[in-house]
Order: C-alpha cells, then sequence, then structure tokens
C-alpha cells in the first residue's frame, strides 16, 4: 500500500530551528553542515551537533537529510568520500545533492 501523506520537511539552520521544525511537526528536518554546503556563511551544524541532532530526531522518528549542494571541484574528491563515509556511519537519512558527481560517488 502507498503511504499518500505528504511529508513536511522543515529546513535547520541551527539547533534553535531544529527543535522548532520538531516542534511544529516534521516528518523531515534537512540542514547543512560545515562542508559542501552553498550556505557556507550560515550558522551550521558541526559533527558533534549533528550526531546529537541525529539522536534526537531518531527518538522522534524525524528524518534528517544533509545538503550537499555545492559543485565539487576534482581536489575535493578525497574530502568529500571522507565526509560521505562520516553521513553514513552517524546515519544521516539522506542526501540533497546538487552536483551529479557527487550523486555517482554516494
Amino acid at each position: 500500500m502507498i503511504n499518500k501523506k505528504p511529508e513536511l520537511l522543515l529546513p535547520a539552520g541551527n539547533t534553535e530551528s531544529f527543535f522548532a521544525a520538531l516542534q511544529a511537526g516534521a516528518d523531515a528536518i534537512y540542514l547543512g553542515l560545515s562542508q559542501f554546503n552553498a550556505r557556507a556563511r550560515a550558522s551550521n551544524f558541526n559533527q558533534f551537533q549533528f550526531i546529537s541532532i541525529l539522536k534526537e530526531a531518531g527518538k522522534r522518528k524525524v528524518l534528517v537529510y544533509v545538503t550537499l549542494n555545492t559543485v565539487i571541484k576534482n581536489s575535493e574528491i578525497s574530502s568529500l568520500i571522507e565526509y560521505l563515509h562520516f553521513l553514513h556511519e552517524a546515519g544521516a537519512d539522506g542526501i540533497i545533492v546538487q552536483d551529479w558527481g557527487v550523486y555517482y560517488i554516494a
């Protein structure tokens, strides 16, 4: 059976907005970390905060997607692979990409 309920996907740019999204009833939240994020000047999450956020979201059965929405340079590929490994090990529910190269590497 197909679930016909739409997913409420909300952004979170910092810890305060993450908890606001939870209170607003988000089914999923998208956010950026310090790397490979088009909003590099925004207050993004560091890896320690991200792990804490994943735990809290997991308790509430809320999905967490990470934005990787920059175009990757060849010189960044090894860093990208390490970053994707971290996201996988941490338990991110998905990624949002801009660059097809990121898609193929992921």
